[in-house]
């Protein structure tokens, strides 16, 4: 089994490099880097959710191979895991076993936000960011870091921000949702989720806001579950080479 993971706004694959040690040995962590960032700073930004889920999709076929597989995103990483799902759908036998969603809300629900972030100035952009939590106030001291980090994470949450949700049929395989109890603007919209599965929508709070995630003590517990979740994939219940419940 493969578990592909997709960072938060602003995020590189390097948030998962803790993970691997916590999984069973039988998972295999597969730690998505998105375009302009981490290992692929290179390469342009994509400006958009069609671009980041065609890309993410893209790799997830390549990576997956004939292995069975699951999603993990977490906020703007559960937007591209959701959106590259159905993509992936389009693929004959080749949807994923199940998909992790984090630090999200329903994608058909807007989130409970006073206002708009991306079109901040830098200043105040970056102040509303530190509210959040996830970002250390030290990147302020390094303009160097900022002047390569400002521009990714403000073109993430401007794709966050204005996602514009298409309806389309719920998914054939279970969700689970993990979120933070303080997360405000994600909260209220946490149990909606249900709405997008034809399966098991599971629902795990973990005190915190919306990093919760980075918590030492919350990411075993979550590895915990996905590793019950994953593990608990029957032998004869994936169709061979397929990724297919039968």
């Amino acid at each position: 089994m493969k578990l592909f993971c997709i960072p938060y706004a602003g995020g590189s694959a390097a948030i998962y490099s803790r993970w691997r040690a916590e999984l069973h040995p039988d998972i295999e962590l597969v730690p998505l880097e998105l375009p302009g960032r981490g290992s692929r700073i290179g390469e342009p930004l994509c400006r958009d959710i069609e671009s980041l889920s065609r890309d993410a999709a893209a790799r997830i076929r390549k990576e997956a191979g004939e292995a069975p597989f699951a999603v993990f995103g977490h906020s703007l990483g559960s937007l591209v895991a959701y959106e590259a799902a159905h993509l992936l759908l389009q693929d004959r036998g080749r949807e994923p076993f199940h998909l992790f969603v984090s630090g999200r809300g329903a994608v058909h629900l807007e989130p409970k936000r006073e206002r708009l972030l991306y079109p901040l100035g830098d200043q105040e952009f970056m102040e509303a960011i530190f509210e959040l939590g996830g970002t250390p106030r030290e990147v302020l001291q390094h303009k160097e870091i900022l002047s390569l980090f400002l521009p990714i994470l403000r073109e993430d949450y401007r794709i966050s921000e204005t996602y514009v949700y298409r309806e389309r049929p719920p998914f054939p395989f279970d969700i689970t949702v993990m979120y933070g109890t303080e997360d405000r603007t994600h909260l209220p919209n946490v149990p909606e989720w249900s709405r997008h599965t034809g399966g098991e929508c599971r629902l795990k709070a973990y005190e915190g806001d919306h990093f919760f995630l980075n918590d030492s003590r919350h990411r075993t517990e979550m590895i915990v579950l996905i590793n019950h979740t994953l593990r608990s994939v029957p032998a004869a219940g994936l169709a061979a080479g397929t990724g297919l419940r039968t």
